[in-house]
């Protein structure tokens, strides 16, 4: 859009001197009519130039549809256009050089004063960054560690109106899992208006600071079978759901080596491919947790792929 833009201006700008100057030379030359033909001719055709360039512009970049979900925009004017970032009411973000020209989006989480923006599976926010984090001013969004983007200028802010900001509660622990040399971020938490009816983010973030698995589901989901034949009042189940997070990261749900020799593959619940890749990895390490009512799985980092993989989910 920036290079349209200047496009325009530039034919612009060439269309109207060239129009001003048969229209100048028409009044002292013979010729008259010719003159003044040429000028309007040229003046028509600046516009009809303009008009087709701006369809192509809006149809090639069309007008953002979640433009009315934003809940904080931001930007900053670049040599070469801008960065623009805009927060939607469904913690999901969009960044690029404006509201229609798109080039990296995920979902973020605000805890305090500090929005923390993680990349959509298979992007990155900028460059090779695949989160990145802001503490939030009066009138700026500060990048706490500079991937690029620095800051940006607030254009409009309606976070407080927005009930799903609020971390209500979180729980981290450090472990290795992508490497045996240096210990990954393992980070579980409930945003939205209460415990109960909000939604729960687990992230794992590397020691580089990559995000390398992502999962969202309703906080509800932590509950499963849970409380299956008792009384739930709405305090029953926000402590249920309280307790399932302090204990998410256990220690028994760790295992080293998680595939032994002797394991045999069960396809029905795994990926032969995934499974043989984490058997042979010595160094590997199991991750196991339980989302709903029977949705349990392991997960591991392969090296190979250079990705967390589920190797086993059941039932």
């Amino acid at each position: 859009m920036f290079l349209a833009t200047l496009i325009k201006a530039l034919i612009g700008l060439i269309g109207m001197v060239t129009s001003l100057i048969f229209l100048i030379l028409s009044l002292f030359k013979k010729e008259r009519k010719g003159k003044l033909k040429i000028a309007g001719t040229t003046f028509l055709s600046t516009i009809a130039i303009i008009v087709i360039i701006t369809m192509i512009e809006f149809y090639s970049y069309p007008i953002n549809p979640k433009s009315d979900e934003e809940v904080l925009t931001a930007f900053r004017e670049t040599p070469l256009g801008g960065i623009w970032l805009a927060l939607y009411r469904d913690q999901s973000w969009e960044l690029g050089h404006s509201s229609r020209e798109i080039t990296s989006n995920g979902t973020y989480h605000i805890v305090g004063d500090t929005i923390t923006l993680i990349a959509s599976k298979g992007m990155t926010v900028i460059d090779e960054v695949g989160n990145t984090s802001f503490i939030i001013e009066e009138k700026d969004l500060v990048e706490i560690e500079n991937s690029g983007i620095r800051s940006l200028k607030i254009t409009s802010n309606k976070l407080m109106d927005n009930p799903s900001r609020s971390s209500l509660i979180e729980k981290v622990v450090w472990r290795n899992f992508s490497s045996p040399s240096a210990k990954d971020k393992f980070s579980i938490e409930i945003v939205g208006k209460s415990i109960a009816e909000g939604t729960m983010i687990f992230t794992i973030e590397s020691s580089e600071g990559l995000t390398i698995h992502s999962e969202e589901y309703p906080s509800n989901h932590l509950v499963g079978y849970g409380l299956l034949g008792k009384e739930a009042t709405a305090e029953i189940v926000e402590n249920f759901i309280k307790n399932r997070v302090n204990e998410f990261f256990d220690e028994k749900n760790f295992v080293d080596s998680p595939i032994r020799r002797d394991d045999e593959i069960d396809e029905d619940y795994s990926n032969t491919e995934v499974w043989n890749d984490i058997k042979s990895d010595s160094t590997a390490v199991g991750f196991y947790y339980m989302i709903g009512e029977e949705a349990g799985c392991w997960i591991a980092y392969s090296k190979k792929k250079r990705e967390t993989v589920k190797y086993f989910c059941c039932c």
